[in-house]
């Protein structure tokens, strides 16, 4: 999820009917720019090479939302199926979370979450805690910092805890409920979701959580590494490419909160204040 304002104007966007790389293209009414869903950049036009910011949101469903934010409001956008599923990730392993662009990139897979969903790892020096909630398969990523202090969480009895203070935290809000750290939130990381291929394909200097590998610490000099346990990072491939958008008749692909992916529906929910 992206704000609409540049620069202090209000854009209007809507979808191009083109594709780069197998991922949608926005276009702005106000310019006519195109720009790319996964990056949130335009790729061409007059605001080209203008980075759009990113919102806080979440790829979840219905019920899920709906018991976490009782009052909330939705927007719900015109039909383009008469059938809606939730059998999206039937294949875990197609599916990541990811943070960063280039090679500061990195991403966490489904399917290895789905067997450890709450990773402590690390991305660029800084202490981040990734937990995937099923059924809904949404997914976050927070700091593990405290106060300057860094923690470490895991299940215990269908609960996610700190390992320092035995807190409990509800990992999809980022907010302790219970312990000494009650109502203490984490400082949340804007996370893209999505397809294992689409996240390779723009980010391929990559590097992807290893669940059988130690992760790697920055020394306190930045100028080496040291174990600490989970994770190290794998790289792959190049820089991507310069490549201008490709003309698709596909007009009936919409934006669905942020998910790089071809989705017939799209909901954006928004909590009522």
């Amino acid at each position: 999820m992206y704000a609409a304002e540049v620069e202090g104007k209000q854009l209007n966007f809507a979808v191009s009917g083109m594709l780069w790389k197998r991922s949608l293209v926005m276009r702005d009414d106000e310019t006519d720019s195109l720009w790319s869903h996964i990056l949130g950049k335009c790729m061409k036009g007059e605001l080209k090479g203008t980075t759009l910011e990113i919102h806080p949101s979440s790829l979840t469903d219905w019920k899920s939302w709906k018991t976490m934010y009782p009052r909330t409001t939705a927007v719900v956008m015109s039909k383009t199926s008469k059938d809606f599923k939730n059998d999206l990730y039937q294949e875990p392993e197609k599916f990541v979370v990811g943070l960063g662009t280039g090679a500061t990139a990195r991403a966490w897979n489904y399917q290895q979450m789905l067997e450890q969903p709450i990773v402590n790892d690390f991305w660029q020096g800084q202490p981040v805690v990734v937990n995937l909630a099923t059924p809904s398969y949404s997914t976050t990523i927070f700091s593990r910092e405290v106060d300057g202090r860094v923690h470490t969480f895991a299940l215990q009895e269908n609960s996610i805890v700190d390992q320092e203070t035995n807190s409990s935290w509800d990992m999809q809000k980022g907010i302790a409920t219970n312990g000494p750290l009650q109502g203490t939130r984490l400082l949340r990381l804007q996370s893209v979701p999505s397809f294992a291929k689409t996240w390779k394909e723009f980010h391929p200097d990559s590097t992807y959580w290893d669940p059988s590998q130690p992760i790697l610490l920055p020394d306190s000099d930045s100028a080496g590494a040291k174990e600490e346990s989970d994770a190290s990072p794998e790289t792959h491939g190049k820089g991507p490419e310069d490549e201008q958008p490709a003309r698709s008749n596909f007009w009936w692909i919409v934006l669905a909160i942020g998910l790089p992916s071809l989705i017939g529906f799209g909901i954006y929910f928004r909590v009522s204040k």
